[in-house]
């Protein structure tokens, strides 16, 4: 058996006289046991109202498998109180009698598969400028919200037909006409999933006013001494309609 055993030698001789003496037998059991953790569990957070974290309690981790050489003492497992967004690791320990532990681990992931909120924006108008306007996702406030990531942490992409998005929309003079047009919104969430899609309606209105800004500059001539300067270079945020055309005067620069 494990533990001390007494094992006692008697000598005799011819006469019949006898004399004992004793040996301990020390028997250790110093074999570790066997364990092999539950499967992988996979949760997603539509199956939990879209939490981002789901209680211990309410998740069934299975049983671990064990053998031993002799006995085994106990089995337990490093499960936290709740299990958040991503994998947990979890880590299962089985202990004999004799003190010997092994262990075995198991995956617990719970994937966000719920979509953001739909974007809501209010109807509005923009105002061209020299014939154009470019409407940024900053210029809606759009309103949205998900279950786990932040705000800050979520993409929102507009655009004009629904189907091709992007950070900004671009209205020119063909689009003020009177009539409103539409915006589409979308929002995408750290895990990926992409929310419905919000929309808004916007009037294009034409300058009314006319100012022409401009801005220093510095030019290199090219190589044949010349320089052929683009109104735009110096245009600093001039503001004019639909018959409006930027030009500069002089345009035309040399080593004179």
């Amino acid at each position: 058996p494990l533990g001390e055993t007494t094992v006692t030698w008697t000598a005799t001789d011819g006469a019949g006289n006898t004399s004992t003496d004793t040996q301990i037998v020390t028997v250790v059991d110093n074999i570790a046991p066997t364990i092999t953790a539950p499967v992988d569990v996979a949760l997603n957070t539509s199956s939990y109202g879209g939490s981002c974290s789901v209680a211990s309690n309410l998740v069934s981790l299975g049983t671990a498998t064990t053998a031993d050489n002799c006995s085994v003492a106990s089995v337990t497992n490093d499960a936290p109180a709740t299990f958040e967004e991503g994998t947990t690791v979890v880590t299962w320990t089985v202990t004999d009698a004799a003190g010997n532990t092994s262990t075995d681990t198991q995956n617990v992931v719970l994937t966000d598969n719920t979509i953001p909120a739909t974007p809501a924006f209010s109807n509005g108008s923009f105002t061209l400028s020299l014939g154009a306007v470019v409407v940024s996702v900053a210029d809606l406030s759009i309103s949205t919200s998900d279950n786990c990531s932040a705000a800050q942490d979520l993409t929102i992409e507009i655009s004009r037909d629904g189907s091709d998005y992007g950070a900004t929309v671009s209205f020119d003079c063909d689009d003020a006409t009177g009539q409103q047009w539409p915006i589409y919104a979308r929002v995408t969430d750290e895990a990926g999933n992409l929310s419905a899609v919000g929309v808004a309606y916007f009037t294009i209105n034409d300058e009314t006013s006319l100012q022409a800004n401009g801005q220093d500059i510095t030019v290199s001539l090219d190589s044949d001494g010349n320089y052929v300067l683009d109104p735009a270079e110096v245009d600093n945020g001039s503001v004019g309609n639909c018959n409006t055309s930027l030009s500069v005067s002089p345009n035309t620069f040399d080593c004179s």
